[in-house]
């Protein structure tokens, strides 16, 4: 182990139990004949009945005699589960792990924070944009995020006194960033700067965890170049602003990032992600579908495997990171699915990321 983590033994000593905790969940990730069985739900009702097996059942049983039963209150219900395994985990744990899980739910602040800026802007109601945050990005005082005036009020009274202050430091908090028209630039250069920093902190712990965070934050950097080209075809953004987007990290960069900034269409697009074969064949599956798949369903499934991969490592950080994500990513599975049993559509479900074989 690194000098971060400690030795392996000093690593069994303070992170081995809670490693165990963590892994103990796998066989509970829902399977394909599970997500089979509640596709062919016929009501949210009968879907509910259908999870009565899984880890979720005691949080969404209060919900079977719901009149106006809705996929939103499942999956504030399955939310909550997810917050109180993060919060089992964070208050068993001591440094560096802490730190570590501190991170994980930077990200999450990052986007709840440009959520409420953006829904302020557009005049939407302050108690639901604090209800469409994420759980785990929540923190104290978020609240006034919807009632300051100005950038400048809005980074002293709230942002400040957050471990993300460091980041919008970084990037610039003046009037313009914070414009309607700008804001998800604002978004996008505070993963930026948020990715780069987590490798950086996730290097120096050394040892397991150092190595097997390196594939999955290089992934996550690449997921956000790629997703940055396509968003800004057509857009009015130069080159240098694309390019000054793009993390400086990942298996694309540099060649492939600047192949990226510099793409006209589609086309270029697919021609700048040739040298990665994994992230070319999931853009050729989306163009060949005709619509049934995107680029995002591809890249959901190659991270579900990259965290599949990580959880099962022995004396790493990244087994807390991966659980984290997986779930994250099961109930983004189940939401889908209980929309559209709500919808009463009956679509197949080979495009979700299936966790557990």
């Amino acid at each position: 182990m690194g000098k971060g983590a400690g030795n392996l033994a000093q690593y069994s000593s303070n992170f081995s139990y809670l490693e165990a905790w963590t892994k103990s969940h796998v066989n509970s990730f829902l399977n394909l004949s599970d997500y089979v069985a509640l596709n062919e739900s016929e009501t949210l009702h009968d879907f509910i009945v259908q999870m009565n097996g899984t880890d979720y059942c005691k949080y969404i049983e209060h919900h079977r005699d719901d009149e106006n039963l809705t996929p939103a209150f499942l999956y504030d219900a399955m939310m909550a589960k997810l917050v109180d395994d993060f919060k089992y985990i964070r208050d068993s744990a001591n440094e560096p792990l802490l730190e570590f899980l501190d991170y994980i739910r930077y990200s999450y602040m990052i986007d709840n924070v440009i959520l409420i800026i953006l829904g302020n802007l557009q005049g939407r109601d302050t108690s639901g944009l604090i209800k469409a945050c994420h759980p785990l990005g929540l923190f104290d005082g978020m609240g006034a995020l919807t009632t300051a005036s100005t950038p400048a009020e809005l980074y002293e009274r709230v942002i400040a006194d957050t471990p993300i202050a460091k980041y919008f430091e970084k990037v610039g908090y003046g009037e313009e960033a914070f414009s309607e028209i700008n804001i998800e630039i604002l978004r996008n250069t505070l993963h930026k700067v948020y990715l780069e920093d987590f490798m950086e902190y996730s290097q120096s712990l050394g040892g397991a965890t150092a190595d097997a965070m390196y594939p999955l934050l290089e992934f996550e950097a690449d997921r956000r170049a790629i997703a940055i080209a396509i968003n800004s075809i057509d857009s009015d953004m130069t080159l240098a602003e694309r390019k000054d987007l793009l993390p400086r990290m990942g298996m694309l960069f540099p060649v492939g990032t600047d192949a990226l900034a510099a793409r006209e269409n589609m086309e270029g697009v697919g021609l700048a992600l040739a040298t990665v074969d994994a992230y070319h064949a999931v853009f050729s599956a989306s163009q060949d579908s005709e619509g049934a798949l995107t680029v995002d369903d591809g890249m959901f499934k190659l991270e579900t495997d990259l965290n599949r991969q990580s959880i099962v490592r022995f004396a790493s950080f990244s087994v807390f990171y991966s659980f984290v994500k997986l779930r994250d990513q099961e109930i983004r599975n189940i939401r889908w699915l209980a929309e559209r049993v709500h919808l009463g559509i009956n679509e197949g479900i080979t495009k979700l990321p299936v966790i557990r074989d």
